[in-house]
């Protein structure tokens, strides 16, 4: 099994995306089905274990949720300190945009969402 790196999200971005992925946790695995084939791929696990594999596989999926609640926080914090992390996370996150987006569509050569090539 491969490991899958995740290089384009802020540290911080990346620690909310995996706190809403274990709150996702609790939603997904109460469905009895999914939660029985989710222990049936994961043999002699505990539920902590069964859990922290769920937020490894999952948290990346989290990413646009985490981004879009720590926007929200801006406006909702009344701690300039928290307001202020937040804001440079999100701006240090946003410069990362290179890592995600191909240089053709960076470069203007290529709409977002056009798969033609040029």
């Amino acid at each position: 099994m491969s490991k899958k790196k995740i290089s384009h999200v802020h540290k911080d971005v990346a620690e909310v995306a995996k706190e809403a992925c274990n709150e996702l946790y609790d939603s997904v695995m109460s469905n009895n089905w999914v939660f029985d084939e989710w222990k049936r791929q994961h043999p002699g696990a505990s539920a902590k274990t069964l859990r922290a594999a769920f937020v490894k596989r999952n948290w990346d999926k989290c990413i646009p949720l985490a981004r879009a609640t720590m926007a929200r926080l801006l406006a909702a914090s009344s701690d300039p300190a928290l307001t202020e992390r937040v804001y440079n996370a999100l701006v240090l996150d946003n410069e990362l945009v290179m890592g995600r987006n191909s240089p053709s569509i960076l470069m203007g050569t290529t709409n977002v969402g056009d798969n033609t090539k040029h």
